[in-house]
């Protein structure tokens, strides 16, 4: 199961980031990506990022009884992992907190191909190319 803690939502992916993630993961959850307010202190963003570790170890362990209900009531490894991108000081306390957890985390790499329109803006296009786990 792969927890995704982002702004953009599994929908928004691209096929190949999908496919990705269900052949290495199985099934995608979305958690939306809390607003992080940048006047916030250090502790405002470590109790947010607790009140959100605590969230995705409720859901690892609801997903775990169903699957003990379907599976003769035999627990599965944990098959856990978050992909977690967003605002910086918020997943490095998130990912600390995972770790500890014996939860990976994972981000997901691209290639950017930019260019200059004709006024003269830059565009970039973000291509998926794999999930880098967090060591």
């Amino acid at each position: 199961m792969l927890i995704n803690l982002s702004n953009y939502s599994s929908s928004m992916w691209s096929e190949k980031q999908i496919k990705a993630a269900n052949s290495q993961f199985g099934t995608i959850i979305d958690l939306p990506f809390p607003q992080i307010n940048p006047e916030d202190a250090n502790y405002e963003v470590d109790r947010l990022a607790s009140e959100f570790a605590e969230k995705i170890r409720e859901i690892n362990f609801n997903h775990k009884m169903k699957r003990a209900e379907t599976d003769d009531g035999v627990f599965s490894s944990n098959s856990l992992t978050v992909h977690i991108m967003g605002e910086l000081t918020f997943c490095y306390a998130m990912i600390q907190k995972l770790q500890i957890a014996k939860i990976p985390c994972v981000a997901s790499t691209t290639a950017r191909n930019s260019e200059i329109d004709e006024n003269g803006n830059k565009i970039s296009v973000f291509e998926f190319v794999r999930f880098r786990k967090y060591f």
